[in-house]
């Protein structure tokens, strides 16, 4: 019979500890375990399908004004990445991603961010003439999170928590997480934190100029809940990073 170096039988070997990685995908599986418990309770006892988890409501405000409103859709299908904010031409931006090997960014369904009356607010102008790249929008059915990814040049803030985070281009964010917003639902039976609000442009001083937000629809068919809208006179910082080479095309074409 074999005999292991702790001097057993080959048949009463000491498990060996588990090892980081073995621990790091147990914590990850027990993480989504709950994720799936929480939400599923929640769907059951409001009777709900889960197929309503990718639909959310977005709305688009320009200082505090809803200028668009939409449900969008983002259930996995072929062809289908997720949604892309713009501002600009769409097909002149479609050649220029052809052509720069940008690719994957014709898979995202678009939606056009309207141009502001001059009369009411020259500066959003200015704002969304660097926001043509635009962000994506995407949700992520394993881990039930909605995640936006920065594209443009103008600055994007998530406020969804106590401090603002900004947005750095080309990485992927979190920005809504079912799990966390349930959980708090259930204890405290309110649905007052159930949305995301992105900041575009400028700091997210209390006096926004550009803001998306984004509630689940789940949301609504469990407490109605009426957007608070305020207004304050704080001043205003635009955000811009350095123009990158799809940024100085796109102001070479005048779009």
């Amino acid at each position: 019979m074999a005999i292991s170096e702790e001097g057993g039988t080959s048949g009463s070997m000491i498990p060996s500890p588990p090892t980081a990685a073995s621990t790091s995908s147990s914590q990850l599986a027990y993480e989504q375990q709950q994720t799936t418990t929480t939400i599923s309770k929640v769907l059951q006892t409001y009777n709900v399908s889960s197929d309503t988890l990718p639909r959310f409501n977005m709305r688009l405000y320009y200082a505090d004004k809803v200028v668009m409103e939409r449900n969008i859709d983002l259930t996995a299908r072929p062809s289908f990445s997720g949604y892309r904010l713009f501002f600009g031409d769409i097909e002149e931006q479609q050649k220029l991603f052809k052509l720069s090997g940008k690719s994957e960014m014709l898979f995202y369904e678009t939606i056009s961010l309207p141009p502001c009356p001059p009369s009411r607010n020259k500066t959003i102008n200015k704002l969304l003439d660097t926001f043509q790249q635009g962000i994506t929008v995407q949700y992520d059915p394993v881990e039930a999170v909605l995640r936006c990814t920065r594209y443009c040049r103008s600055g994007v803030f998530f406020c969804g928590t106590d401090s603002a985070i900004e947005l750095k281009r080309r990485e992927c964010v979190p920005v809504f997480d079912y799990h966390s917003t349930l959980s708090k639902f259930l204890r405290l039976n309110k649905t007052s934190h159930m949305q995301s609000e992105l900041v575009i442009g400028t700091k997210p001083h209390r006096n926004k100029l550009i803001k998306l937000k984004f509630r689940p629809i789940l949301a609504m068919k469990l407490v109605p809940l009426n957007f608070s809208i305020t207004s304050n006179t704080d001043l205003v910082s635009c955000c811009l990073d350095q123009p990158d080479s799809l940024d100085r095309q796109l102001e070479k074409m005048k779009i």
